[in-house]
């Protein structure tokens, strides 16, 4: 069947007007009655698949066809593809979801070095151990991804919420105590779920040596910690 171009549409007739404008920006108004007998809308473009276009095309003037599979290809990327990128979670900084403070105040281990802290206004290693463990454990089980700089925060953190706390002891090394921690359990966990047919070898090798294991002794020889500084220790 020959193709016979449509009369002149009124633009105040229009039912779909969205899709009138858009055609008219192709150049393709003329086309917008064909549309419509075909149940073309914004919508539908938004799907409409190479074999759709042969279809809704057969018949018509082949420079229509080419005009319109020019322009269809230059809006999806402007447009559908815009919406689609709208509706994919976005990717936080992991800073935005983690504070020192949040962490204590969300886990038991917390709240006691927070009281332990309010009463006798010191820290001593064992706190910094359970606290770097806590603060390490924690995000490793959220799943937060911090680079070193953001560790770096953290402890800086951990200075201003223990005021009597010194940065030197947690920023140590070329990354930090809390980072090195982070780096460790990470390694770990994922040896746990590794199969036993095929250990790794290097998981040694790639750990970042901490040294809190010696406190461990040091804690049992001596008797100036009391029983809520031993409880603490315990709890790590």
């Amino acid at each position: 069947m020959e193709f016979q171009e449509s009369s002149e549409t009124d633009e105040s007739t229009v039912a779909d007007h969205d899709l009138y404008l858009l055609l008219q920006d192709w150049n393709l108004k003329h086309l917008y009655n064909h549309f419509i007998d075909h149940h073309i809308t914004i919508k539908v473009l938004k799907i409409l698949k190479p074999k759709h276009i042969d279809m809704l095309f057969y018949g018509l003037p082949i420079g229509d066809m080419v005009t319109f599979e020019d322009e269809f290809e230059k809006w999806k990327k402007t447009h559908i593809d815009e919406s689609t990128n709208l509706e994919k979670p976005r990717c936080f900084n992991q800073q935005q979801f983690v504070s020192v403070n949040t962490i204590l105040q969300d886990t038991e281990n917390g709240k006691q070095i927070l009281k332990y802290y309010e009463k006798n206004k010191i820290l001593h290693e064992g706190h910094r151990n359970l606290l770097i463990d806590t603060i390490s454990k924690y995000i490793e089980a959220k799943g937060y991804k911090l680079s070193i700089s953001q560790c770096a925060d953290l402890e800086k953190e951990i200075c201003k919420i223990f005021p009597s706390e010194e940065l030197e002891y947690y920023n140590t090394g070329k990354r930090g105590k809390l980072y090195n921690k982070i780096f460790n359990l990470k390694r770990l966990s994922k040896g746990i779920f590794k199969s036993e047919e095929e250990p790794d070898t290097n998981l040694r090798d790639e750990l970042v040596p901490e040294k809190d294991s010696s406190f461990a002794i040091q804690i049992l020889r001596s008797g100036h910690y009391s029983n809520d500084e031993m409880d603490l220790y315990w709890r790590k």
